[in-house]
């Protein structure tokens, strides 16, 4: 026997039975099974409830006007102002496994519009000349409710959530799968018409 394909045992070492090697094989061969049926998503791959938490960056914009007359010259003056903010989205989302999900979502730090544009005043002073006040944006109570709608899922791993109604849509990256082939934690995106990012995490 060549010495590079020999093996040497040592005295008092003991050779594990063959039944039991062949079991080892057999485990190791399951693990690998599993894993490659973990990195081949399919919209089975996301089932269950998922905690979620997802953040919109938007800007804001309020205003107000107000016509002024002086010496019976009538002119029409604004004010106002624009700000960046970030809206707050958290909840759960219940995948069925065949394409459909339920939201159950909270979401804060909308812009209240009437209530921001009724900062921005206009003053019109006697003696012809005007004053502003820029304003500020306010903020809306924090609103709550459920909705449905689909989702998809690529072998590479990417979804996409669609919302009904004028909600757009958020796409989906499937990570940290298990051995059944559900993954674990979901990233979350949307470029619709607003960037959000989110993660969702399976409870």
């Amino acid at each position: 026997m060549d010495a590079a394909n020999s093996i040497e045992i040592h005295p008092g070492t003991k050779r594990l039975p063959k039944a039991l090697r062949y079991l080892i094989v057999g485990m190791a061969l399951a693990v690998m099974c599993g894993v490659a049926f973990g990195a081949t998503p399919t919209v089975a791959s996301l089932n269950g409830t998922y905690t979620f938490q997802f953040t919109v960056s938007k800007e804001g914009y309020w205003s107000s006007s107000k016509k002024c007359t002086y010496k019976g010259v009538t002119n029409t003056y604004g004010a106002g102002g624009q700000t960046a903010y970030t809206e707050l989205n958290w909840g759960t989302v219940t995948f069925d496994g065949k394409g459909h999900m339920t939201l159950a979502m909270n979401d804060a730090h909308q812009i209240n519009q009437a209530a921001s544009n009724a900062t921005a005043i206009v003053t019109c002073n006697s003696n012809g000349t005007v004053n502003t006040q820029g304003g500020h944006i306010v903020y809306a109570a924090t609103t709550s409710g459920t909705a449905t709608g689909t989702y998809t899922v690529s072998a590479n791993g990417t979804g996409v959530m669609t919302l009904p109604g004028d909600d757009g849509s958020v796409d989906l990256e499937l990570t940290l799968f298990n051995a059944a082939g559900l993954s674990t934690t979901v990233l979350m995106r949307s470029m619709d018409n607003n960037i959000g990012t989110g993660i969702a995490i399976h409870k």
